[in-house]
């Protein structure tokens, strides 16, 4: 079997949010481990490679990094990444519209950034301080 490009494992991660989300009443994942198995095979999640993957409480390894459900549903927002660790002159990116993108280091935090105005323009004080401060830690990665 022929391992999944990096594009290919975000465009299924998007398959799988999508129909998790129509499953489960517009209601997103807080983690991606949660798309496997009925949505996603483990596999999916974890970028080949990669160095210090993250082992999920469900046991499987998985290096995709994904910032839980948000308010915003501005297309465009990024949701998951590949972790700086395993990407190499572009980082892959995966958004709300289900847009893959390939970044370079300067346009990544560029877009990440720009994600970040945007989520905290739509329904910030609405989220617990403890989420705000992990949202904003997922948009503030290099």
């Amino acid at each position: 079997m022929t391992p999944l490009s990096g594009d290919r494992r975000l465009g299924q991660i998007h398959y799988g949010l999508e129909a998790y989300a129509s499953a489960n009443g517009a209601r997103m994942p807080e983690r991606l481990e949660e798309l496997c198995p009925d949505q996603l095979t483990p596999d999916v999640l974890l970028v080949p490679g990669d160095p210090d993957p993250l082992r999920t409480t469900a046991g499987f390894l998985a290096s995709y990094e994904y910032v839980g459900p948000l308010h915003c549903r501005d297309v465009g927002v990024i949701i998951v990444c590949e972790p700086a660790r395993t990407a190499g002159d572009k980082r892959g990116a995966l958004t709300t519209g289900g847009e893959v993108l390939a970044l370079a280091p300067d346009e990544f935090r560029n877009r990440m950034r720009e994600s970040l105005s945007r989520v905290m323009a739509e329904g910030w004080n609405d989220y617990p301080e403890q989420r705000r401060a992990e949202i904003t830690d997922f948009y503030s990665r290099d």
